[in-house]
Order: C-alpha cells, then sequence, then structure tokens
C-alpha cells in the first residue's frame, strides 16, 4: 500500500504548473479620517497592492465578510463599532482568524496596545509612523500570510488525495 501511495503521489501534476498568475494582495483599510486613509493609500501606492476602504467598523466588517482581505491597516477610535471590536471580529472568525491585523492609532497609552494585542493584533503603530517601518511589517506580515496559505492549500491536496485513496480502497 506504502508503495502505491508513494507512486500515485509522484504522478501528480506539480503545484508550480497549476499556479497562472499570482494576485496582488488586498489591503483594506479602516478609519474614519479620510485624510488619514489618502495618506495611507499615497504611501502603498509604489506598492503592489490593491487597497480598498471602509470608514467605519460597520462598512469594514461588511467588507470582510463579503471578500476577507489579506490584510487589515485599522483604526482604534471609529464611530458605530471600534477597532477593538473589528479586531476582535476578525480573529474569533474560523475564515479570517488569519489575516493580519495591524493597529494604526493616535492612542499611545500601553493599555491600549495591550488591549488591541490581547484580542489579537498582529502589530501597533502610533501615529505619526514611520513610512519604511509600516512598509517593512506590511511585507513581512503578508509573507506570513503566504506561508500559511500555502501550507492550508497544501494540507487540503493531502487530505483530498488521501480521502481518493481510501475510495479506492476495498478494506477501508
Amino acid at each position: 500500500m506504502v508503495s502505491l501511495v508513494v507512486t500515485y503521489l509522484f504522478t501528480v501534476k506539480p503545484l508550480s504548473a497549476t499556479i497562472i498568475y499570482m494576485k496582488k494582495p488586498v489591503i483594506l483599510i479602516v478609519d474614519d479620517n479620510k485624510v488619514n486613509i489618502e495618506l495611507l493609500r499615497a504611501q502603498l501606492k509604489p506598492y503592489n497592492y490593491d487597497i480598498d476602504t471602509a470608514l467605519d467598523g460597520e462598512e469594514a466588517l461588511a467588507k470582510i465578510a463579503k471578500t476577507p482581505p489579506d490584510m487589515v491597516l485599522l483604526d482604534l477610535m471609529m464611530p458605530k463599532i471600534s477597532g477593538y471590536e473589528v479586531c476582535r471580529s476578525i480573529k474569533k472568525n474560523k475564515l479570517t482568524q488569519f489575516v493580519p491585523v495591524i493597529i494604526i492609532t493616535a492612542l499611545q497609552e500601553l493599555d491600549d496596545k495591550l488591549k488591541a494585542i490581547e484580542l489579537g493584533a498582529d502589530d501597533f503603530l502610533v501615529k505619526p509612523f514611520n513610512k519604511l517601518e509600516l512598509i517593512t511589517r506590511i511585507k513581512s506580515l503578508l509573507r506570513m500570510k503566504e506561508l500559511h496559505d500555502d501550507l492550508d492549500h497544501s494540507e487540503n491536496i493531502l487530505f483530498s488525495l488521501v480521502e481518493a485513496l481510501e475510495a479506492k480502497d476495498i478494506y477501508t
């Protein structure tokens, strides 16, 4: 049986042959201040990102539920639903729990930072922030998400192969 599995695995078409193109990462910017959104959009423009925006937490959660982004840049102080609640919702949802969230806020107190991190934020930057630091953190977290997504995809392929083999095996 082991030789059958090994033979079968080596006859599968390589993953790299099935990938036609890589999509641009989607970054959702959530801030109630349009000036802040445009500033972030301008700083990210030279990079290969699709930018989406939301002006409050309610709009952000609706967009995330419809099409989860690859990353969220999130202000904490917003009307309707706070950034804390948005972060909590993203990280509690099984479909979005691995979407990186970077908090970008004017709040400077340690308690604010600790609360955001306890709710699942992946990083925390205080306004005004250094552009190079922001870009470096975005690239790093997007790379981690890409690796996680690749691992998840590989796991799904392996489970599919095992199910196919079990379906063909009369003894299982």
